[in-house]
């Protein structure tokens, strides 16, 4: 027997408030959430997250088999991973734009048993879930973080019950998932970025700059830096190194003028070399007058294109090898002034691009579900599997 969990304390303000701008910007106007700042008190949050799930009512009363007899889909999000949660331009959006655009997403955790597809955490998920799954719900397993992560938040995904229920998953990897949503994507501009990069160059002071607060992790993150140090200057802000109070979490805003001023390098370092898995902090951070540097992928072949806009550790095979050429870069104004060149031409349209593709894929599947039908019959299994597209570091000793 299923058993009913209420909702056991009350969400932040923040995400409250979140939720209920993203609930009214889904089901109506799809108003830009980002133009309301206020933070609202306790007793209107209450309120606000009644009346999010109010703006569902419609699609309460709506049967499943009507909306089918229609050709429609409901899905609902049951628990959005952080990443999702904090860029309201991505929650925002909806299947207005996509080529099969007779889905609705709801944010409400009530209209789950009325949906047809209902999309999970999945390192989050609950120990119990308050609805009876309905016949031939479609259960998605979302997550934007590597298989070595599964584990941080709880392993519920372990458990006899949900190892079994899935029937799609939602990943980075496009190659081993059924709905592709990477951390971002790279575009060509059309029109070209023509401004003084030799003088922008020339203004850089220092060499490379990490931002992380996670700093134990599979790809020897923190280990490579500290060895990449002996080469170049590296400054590390954060909880792995000096601590920096400018601005907010998860927020880029001018104390992020820095890279366009004073560095030359972003070490984009990701904490896992799994294929197809980039740190949103490549996607973020790409726009600025700077060149990325990643530690990403399990092979040469796993890239972002075009490849000579920026610069992965797979490409040396040793700390001291990328350091040195880093060094000849700094050394080299004109160099580093043609590679920035080269970069501007490009740029990062944000989270909500691939996040609309995704929605697309997904909208699209739910209109042939024959056709793409699946069973996951082990999440272990298929954990297991997924490490197996992930590797350890062979170019630093520890």
């Amino acid at each position: 027997m299923l058993r009913y969990n209420p909702m056991r304390s009350a969400i932040s303000r923040r995400r409250k408030f979140l939720l209920f701008i993203v609930g009214l910007s889904m089901l109506s106007t799809y108003l830009i959430v980002g133009m309301v700042y206020n933070v609202p008190k306790v007793d209107e949050v209450s309120q606000w997250e009644e009346k999010t799930c109010h703006n569902y009512s419609r699609l309460l009363r709506e049967t499943r088999n009507n909306r089918r007899d229609h050709k429609k889909y409901l899905i609902t999000w049951y628990s959005v991973s952080p990443y999702i949660k904090w860029r309201p331009e991505a929650l925002a959006r909806g299947f207005k734009m996509c080529k099969y655009n007779n889905c609705e997403m709801s944010l409400c955790k009530r209209t789950s048993e009325h949906s047809d597809a209902v999309i999970f955490n999945g390192r989050r998920l609950p120990e119990n879930y308050e609805f009876k799954r309905p016949f031939g719900q479609i259960w998605i397993f979302a997550e934007d973080e590597t298989p070595y992560t599964y584990n941080f938040d709880t392993q519920q995904w372990k458990s006899k019950y949900w190892r079994s229920a899935f029937n799609w998953t939602m990943t980075y990897d496009s190659e081993n998932t059924d709905i592709y949503l990477p951390c971002g994507d790279i575009l060509k501009k059309k029109a070209r970025d023509s401004r003084d990069f030799r003088g922008i160059a020339r203004n850089k002071t220092r060499d490379a700059l990490l931002i992380t607060s996670h700093c134990s992790t599979e790809s020897k993150r923190s280990e490579y830096v500290k060895e990449l140090q002996k080469y170049i200057d590296v400054d590390v802000l954060g909880a792995c190194g000096r601590k920096w109070e400018c601005g907010k979490l998860w927020v880029h805003d001018e104390c992020f003028e820095i890279l366009n001023t004073t560095y030359r390098f972003y070490l984009a370092f990701e904490n896992a070399l799994c294929q197809g898995y980039r740190t949103e902090k490549f996607f973020e951070n790409f726009n600025y007058d700077i060149i990325l540097v990643e530690r990403a992928g399990i092979s040469k072949d796993d890239i972002i294109e075009p490849k000579d806009i920026y610069i992965s550790t797979s490409d040396f095979p040793n700390v001291e090898r990328l350091g040195r050429h880093l060094k000849k870069l700094s050394n080299d104004i004109d160099e580093y002034a043609g590679l920035l060149e080269r970069k501007s031409q490009y740029y990062s349209p944000g989270f909500h691009e691939p996040y609309q593709m995704a929605l697309c894929n997904l909208c699209e599947k739910m209109n042939a579900q024959e056709k793409y039908h699946r069973e996951i019959n082990d999440l272990v299994n298929e954990h297991a599997r997924l490490l197996t597209f992930c590797k350890d570091p062979t170019d630093i000793k520890v």
